[in-house]
């Protein structure tokens, strides 16, 4: 199976990183596991993390509310850029957006409330050494001065 896999990822064009797992969680196949790529909307999945683990503490619950400002909404995917000024979400309502429709200002909005320092403590808690949360969604300028988001295979 190694070698089937192995032919199938030299033929793809640039660089690649796999890991397949047995049902029962015990590695089979790992390329390229340690290989940092940029992270898109996986980095979601540690913001996820972080709230639960405050809901957990109760430091945060569900139903908070939170406004809708202008200043809130960025571009790319999502609905939340399109809606009123001043309208009234949950904490829930944020991450159904961020997780269903990959909402970037909804990802934004859950950064703003939990603090990108808290997000990357709860990273390096759980011992994901080659994942960072740099910037926030469609923040193009930091990118430029090379703020991103990054993971690798071995992290996921």
């Amino acid at each position: 199976m190694n070698e089937v896999i192995n032919k199938k990822i030299k033929k793809l064009n640039g660089t690649a990183g796999v890991i397949i797992k047995e049902l029962n969680g015990n590695k089979e196949f790992m390329y390229n596991e340690n290989i940092i790529f940029p992270a898109a909307s996986i980095i979601k999945l540690t913001i996820i993390w972080d709230l639960f683990k405050k809901i957990e503490s109760q430091e945060l619950s569900l139903d908070n509310e939170i406004i809708l400002k202008r200043q809130d909404k960025v571009g790319g995917f999502g609905i939340l850029k399109e809606l009123h000024n001043g309208l009234s979400l949950t904490i829930e309502d944020l991450i159904t957006l961020m997780i269903i429709m990959s909402d970037n200002t909804a990802t934004n909005i859950l950064i703003n409330n939990l603090g990108m320092r808290s997000i990357n403590n709860e990273i390096n808690r759980l011992n994901l050494k080659n994942t960072k949360l740099q910037r926030k969604m469609m923040d193009i300028e930091a990118k430029k001065r090379g703020n991103d988001n990054y993971k690798s295979q071995i992290d996921i």
